[in-house]
């Protein structure tokens, strides 16, 4: 007995517990380090951003928003030698036309790029991708006038047309026929696929109407012979005739008196990352199409343009974005200049199905 005490005293002596506590503390760590990244494990296939950029010209604002889950690092090269960008949503201003390819870094390892193509005005105008009005450059009041336009850069799914008379839109035809009503010079304009890029600017003259004059009257009129008294001057029954005789006065119509006009209530204005907000709200059923109720005048049946291919009205369009995940990659906004409603929606989007984004 004396002997296994002993040896268990030797033993005892020998052992370092510290080895045993610096190897538990290592296991603990790593397990925790693991735990950690698996958490928080990005895959490097869902990373993603998106632009925001109204027109895409030279010294315009170019928005970015990442769009990758439990990121912590960003870095944003814009392809034109600047600064890098640290921020989670960028910010920046191309000061030259071209095509850039933007560059998000994730955490320092997944990588996601995109291009962007920025234009000069006066490179737009002369590129041919604007269209062409064809129009009589003179027409006359009261005449039908039809308006037909040349455009040769991609399909068209909706054009607007405003002949010059009123601030309205005044069609939506792909060739109308329009008759004015009032003389002068009118300045017609057209904008396809509800982008201002595509905008085309054509002055035409209108003639006012020619009156018509009944000439049947002053020659079936009858001139009765006048005798003369002896003694006196004879005077030339032409000239007897004009002095006697009633000239036709042609009759004008009455002008209209001007309609009083009408102060125009407007609607609130919503820019479209704000309206981009109220769609994610939607998407989550914290918010609903009566939500939209004051930009829209309460008419939910405007157009929305989506993904360019599909065209339906808002309350379809509210109604099919419920219980998804969006991912809204471009946003535009029409409105009423008078009235500040919004009249159209042309946005692109992707929905995730199955951790895939996909178009709707």
């Amino acid at each position: 007995m004396s002997r296994i005490i002993k040896k268990t005293q030797n033993f005892d002596s020998k052992f370092d517990y510290r080895i045993v506590i610096v190897f538990v503390s290592v296991i603990i760590l790593c397990t925790f380090y693991f735990l950690y990244k698996f958490i928080y494990a990005i895959d490097c296939g869902s990373a993603d951003f998106y632009i925001v950029s109204k027109y895409n010209m030279v010294n315009e604002k170019v928005e970015c928003y990442n769009e990758t889950t439990r990121a912590t690092k960003w870095e944003w090269d814009f392809g034109d030698k600047t600064k890098i960008a640290n921020t989670k949503h960028a910010t920046h201003f191309y000061k030259n036309a071209g095509t850039y390819a933007i560059k998000l870094t994730i955490n320092g390892s997944c990588v996601k790029i995109k291009t962007i193509t920025i234009k000069n005005p006066d490179d737009l105008l002369s590129s041919g991708e604007v269209p062409r009005i064809l129009v009589p450059e003179v027409v006359k009041v009261g005449d039908p006038v039809k308006f037909t336009y040349e455009y040769a850069s991609g399909n068209v799914y909706s054009v607007d047309w405003n002949f010059g008379e009123t601030l309205d839109l005044d069609n939506v035809d792909q060739n109308p026929t329009y008759t004015y009503t009032t003389p002068g010079t009118k300045k017609i304009t057209l904008i396809i696929n509800n982008d201002v890029n595509n905008m085309a600017i054509q002055t035409i003259f209108v003639k006012p109407k020619v009156l018509f004059i009944n000439n049947e009257t002053v020659t079936t009129a009858k001139i009765k012979p006048r005798k003369l008294k002896m003694g006196v001057k004879q005077i030339d029954p032409a000239v007897e005739y004009r002095q006697y005789a009633i000239p036709y006065s042609p009759t004008f119509e009455k002008p209209t008196p001007p309609t009083p006009k009408v102060e125009v209530k407007k609607a609130p204005d919503i820019s479209e990352e704000q309206f981009e907000l109220l769609l994610h709200a939607v998407a989550k059923m914290s918010k609903t199409k009566e939500d939209f109720k004051d930009y829209l005048c309460s008419n939910y049946d405007i157009p929305v343009v989506k993904n360019n291919k599909q065209i339906l009205t808002f309350t379809e369009f509210a109604k099919g974005l419920k219980e998804k995940t969006l991912k809204i990659n471009a946003l535009q906004l029409k409105k009423d200049p008078e009235t500040n409603c919004i009249v159209s929606i042309n946005i692109n989007y992707k929905v995730k199905k199955y951790y895939v984004w996909v178009e709707d």
